[in-house]
């Protein structure tokens, strides 16, 4: 008997070997590999012949031989009742009479760092959701980070996306190390400063607040008074002003008495207004243009900036000046620079009558002391006269000298047309100091 169950062991072998894995015993088999999706474990006994009853363990939905039956189990049986309660055991140790807050405000009195506290979780955390910090984690100078591993290590090839080369646009030097232009930095900073912008400056044009008068809240004072000083704070200080005139008016003026009289009557004529009326200076009329009259128009050579020549003894003054104008000469009877003697506003204007020529350009320019305040350039006309006509309003400071540049690139020389033509013409008109 004893026999009969060694062979058999010894023929199931392998059999009882896959069936403790598959009922859940340890070993180098994967239970999934014998369990199928229920939980059942299927294998195949023989049934007839010197190896009746041998049972083999088979992988799910596996086909048993014709000398074989088709057998299966749960891999878990059903549970059995439960058992009774034990006895009682003995007592515990005495707990902590601190309540959950009172041990953690203990606890938070000797955490933090050197205090070997080693907790399972961080805000609700284990290890695995935090990146460890690695020994490596930056890249040398032009190369990129392209990973970190679990290490916390990082990995970096070269950054071939680098910008390399001068900087444009806000920038200036070259990179990878540009610096922003100041007038850009001027540019943006206009754009958001004055009131309420809440910047606050060192100076102001260069200066200290100390370089400034402060702005008082007592800024006039009443009739009759006059500022004599004004403090720190900007607060003017009045006394009475003693030197205001009293009693009835006179001369031109008229009135019972100061401070309020009124112009007497007839007292303002022309002769009082004139000296203030705008007058011109015109240097040349009709027949000032040209230099050699006896030989003919001034003639203007090709694509050469050329001064207008201008008779002086045709320079002729309207209105008042106490002080004429005067063609500056360039030889002992014509001139092509007028010297102003007054400074103030004019109006000046100069024109210029060219022959009919279709090829090039004709341009005439007003010039005070060699810089170009006005100019005017035109296209040729081969059916007429081409009249050049340049005019503006400038600023003038006595000692400036005016004079008109002639242009034309018609490919030869060209002779003014009309010795008394008024289009040819240097006018200056005085409007304003």
């Amino acid at each position: 008997m004893v026999g009969r169950a060694r062979a058999h062991v010894r023929h199931n072998l392998v059999a009882y070997l896959a069936l403790f894995v598959a009922l859940g015993g340890t070993g180098a088999f994967a239970a999934t590999s014998l369990v199928d999706s229920e939980g059942r474990v299927s294998g195949c006994v023989t049934k007839k012949g010197k190896r009746k009853g041998t049972v083999r363990i088979v992988a799910p939905s596996t086909r048993c031989k014709r000398k074989e039956r088709a057998i299966a189990w749960n891999q878990r049986g059903q549970p059995g009742e439960p058992g009774g309660e034990g006895a009682q055991g003995p007592p515990g140790t005495p707990g902590s009479p601190d309540t959950p807050t009172q041990v953690r405000d203990k606890l938070t009195g000797v955490d933090g760092d050197g205090s070997g506290l080693d907790s399972d979780t961080l805000d609700g955390h284990d290890t695995g959701f935090f990146q460890r910090r690695g020994n490596t984690t930056s890249c040398s100078a032009g190369d990129k980070v392209t990973g970190i591993g679990e290490s916390g290590d990082v990995a970096c090839a070269a950054d071939a996306s680098a910008a390399s080369g001068p900087a444009g646009g806000d920038l200036e030097g070259s990179y990878p190390n540009p610096t922003l232009k100041p007038s850009a930095l001027l540019t943006r900073l206009a754009g958001v400063d004055g009131s309420g912008s809440g910047l606050d400056a060192d100076l102001l044009d260069g200066h200290e607040t100390a370089f400034f008068q402060r702005r008082g809240t007592s800024t006039t004072c009443s009739a009759g008074n006059v500022v004599t000083s004004i403090d720190a704070a900007g607060d003017v200080a009045c006394a009475a002003d003693n030197r205001a005139p009293t009693g009835p008016a006179g001369g031109d003026l008229q009135g019972s008495s100061y401070p309020n009289p009124t112009l007497a009557d007839a007292t303002v004529g022309p002769e009082n207004l004139r000296s203030e009326f705008p007058y011109t200076q015109r240097i040349g009329s009709a027949t000032c243009v040209g230099g050699n009259l006896a030989a003919g128009s001034q003639s203007i050579p090709n694509n050469t900036e050329t001064n207008v020549i201008y008779l002086i003894t045709n320079t002729m003054q309207v209105g008042s000046w106490t002080d004429a104008p005067r063609c500056n000469p360039d030889n002992s009877a014509n001139g092509t620079r007028l010297t102003v003697p007054r400074t103030g506003t004019y109006a000046i204007s100069a024109g210029l009558l060219w022959p009919a020529n279709g090829t090039g350009r004709r341009g005439l320019e007003i010039r005070v002391d060699d810089v170009i305040i006005a100019s005017n350039r035109v296209p040729a006309a081969s059916d007429g006269d081409v009249h050049s006509n340049v005019s503006t309003i400038y600023r003038l400071t006595a000692g400036d000298e005016v004079r008109v540049v002639a242009l034309q690139t018609s490919g030869g020389a060209l002779s003014v047309v009309g010795n008394n033509d008024e289009r040819n013409n240097l006018r200056a008109t005085w409007l304003a100091p």
